[in-house]
């Protein structure tokens, strides 16, 4: 009769439990892990960037308005003081297309700055979205993806650990087992 191999047999049996107790919450806790893991989802500062350019496309320079009113009013009362002036029907016809062309000429040149006015804008609201939008993807990645991966390879793993406590616990069982059958008890 070997005590020890008895002895050895339950210290393996108690092993082999905690070892299957262990493996089995790792792998619950992955299961649960696996159910609620984070969804990405666009950064709302990319959709807003969207929506924003759309919106500023059709929008104006400041003062365009005001802008092209001047030059209109400039126009009107430089023909009502041509009319005064004009020594003949076609002085007041020539100056009158000189100062339609002047008219033309400063309303493309508004035009000029506004088109570009809008590009630099939409440039720059595109810009400080897509930075905001990287700033959203880290804030994510540090608060929602590291610890869900950390606590996923933890879950993982445990579940291995547990599993190799149990074979062994199993080892220990049968080494006992042999011991003590090998003291006579069993044989």
């Amino acid at each position: 009769m070997n005590p020890g191999g008895i002895v050895q047999s339950a210290m393996g049996t108690l092993k082999m439990g905690m070892g299957l107790a262990e493996m089995l919450q790792g792998r619950e806790a992955m299961r649960k892990l696996k159910q609620n893991r984070p969804a990405y989802h666009t950064p709302e500062a990319v959709k807003e960037s969207l929506l924003l350019a759309e919106q500023d496309a059709g929008a104006g320079m400041a003062g365009y308005n005001q802008a092209a009113q001047n030059i209109l009013g400039n126009q009107a009362n430089a023909q009502q003081r041509l009319q005064g002036a004009a020594r003949s029907s076609s002085d007041l016809v020539n100056a009158a297309a000189v100062g339609q062309g002047q008219s033309n000429q400063a309303m493309m040149q508004l035009e000029a700055q506004n088109a570009a006015y809008k590009q630099a804008a939409r440039k720059n609201v595109q810009q400080q979205k897509n930075l905001m939008g990287d700033y959203q993807d880290k804030e994510w990645q540090w608060n929602a993806q590291e610890p869900y991966l950390q606590n996923y390879s933890e879950a993982s793993q445990r579940a291995s650990t547990g599993q190799e406590t149990m074979y062994s616990g199993m080892d220990e069982i049968g080494a006992g087992a042999s011991s003590a059958m090998g003291g006579g008890l069993l044989g």
